[in-house]
C-alpha cells in the first residue's frame, strides 16, 4: 500500500490536499488497485474531519469538496467489498452507510442516493430494510438517474420492496427510456414486452440472455429471472 502520512493532526495536511488526494486515489482505482484508492480517499475524508472543527484550518485548505467526491468512491468501495473495511493508514474507516449517506446529504448527489437504496434494498452491511430502500432509490429517480428509475420500475413490475403495480412500472420504464445509456435500451425492450406483446409471441428465450443478466442486478440483485421468463413468453 502506499506511504500516506494519516491526517490527525493539522501538521500533516501540508503534503495533500483533498483534491490531490482525490486525484490519486482515482487513478489507483482506475487500475485496478482498490485498497490503495480507499488510502488516499480516506486522507480526504479525514481532512474533513478535522477541518469541521477548526475553521482557521478550513480556511488553509483549498478543495475540500473534493472530500465529498472522494467519501463517495470510499463509500462504493466498501459496499461492493472491494476494499476491507479496516483502519487504513491510522484512519479508521466509516462504514459504506456513513459514507453514502454523508455524500448524499450533503450534495444531493443521485449516485449516492442510488447505492443508498440498492444497499437497503440487498442488504450490503446493513438490515435489508425495503423503506429506506424505497426512499433513497425514489430520491435518486427524481433528480434523473437512469439506474434508480429502471430499478424502480422492476421493484412495482415484480412486487419486491412495495406491492406490485404496473401503471407504476410503466411510468418508471417511461422515464428511464428517456435517457440514452444502456439501461434505457432495456426500459425501451421492457416497454415494448409490456404495451405490444404480439411483437415477442415466440420469441426464444435465449435471445433474452443479454436482457436477462442486466436485470438480475436491478433493485439490489431481486430480480426473479423465472417470472420473468414466464411473463415474456
Amino acid at each position: 500500500a502506499p506511504v500516506v502520512p494519516a491526517v490527525t493532526d493539522p501538521s500533516a495536511l501540508p503534503r495533500y490536499t483533498p483534491q490531490e488526494l482525490l486525484d490519486i486515489g482515482a487513478a489507483l482505482e482506475e487500475e485496478g488497485k482498490y485498497t490503495d484508492a480507499a488510502v488516499y480517499y480516506a486522507q480526504a475524508h479525514a481532512i474533513r474531519a478535522i477541518t469541521e472543527t477548526d475553521p482557521d484550518l478550513a480556511a488553509r485548505v483549498s478543495n475540500l469538496n473534493a472530500t465529498i467526491e472522494a467519501e463517495y468512491r470510499l463509500g462504493v468501495l466498501l459496499k461492493l467489498n472491494l476494499t476491507p473495511p479496516r483502519s487504513l493508514s491510522g484512519v479508521a474507516l466509516p462504514s459504506a452507510l456513513e459514507l453514502l449517506k454523508l455524500t448524499a446529504d450533503s450534495s444531493n448527489t443521485a449516485d449516492a442516493m442510488y447505492h443508498l437504496g440498492d444497499l437497503y434494498a440487498g442488504g450490503y452491511g446493513v438490515e435489508a430494510n425495503a423503506a429506506e430502500a424505497l426512499r433513497y432509490l425514489k430520491r435518486a429517480a427524481a433528480v434523473g438517474h437512469e439506474r434508480a428509475c429502471l430499478d424502480l420500475a422492476y421493484v412495482y413490475l415484480d412486487g419486491t420492496l412495495d406491492h406490485a403495480n404496473t401503471d407504476t412500472a410503466l411510468n418508471y420504464f417511461r422515464k428511464c427510456a428517456e435517457f440514452g445509456g444502456p439501461y434505457a435500451f432495456l426500459a425501451r425492450e421492457e416497454l415494448t414486452y409490456l404495451e405490444e406483446p404480439e411483437i415477442v409471441t415466440g420469441r426464444a428465450l435465449e435471445d433474452m440472455a443479454g436482457l436477462f443478466w442486466l436485470k438480475a442486478g436491478g433493485a439490489g440483485g431481486t430480480v426473479d429471472i423465472d417470472a420473468d421468463a414466464k411473463r415474456d413468453g
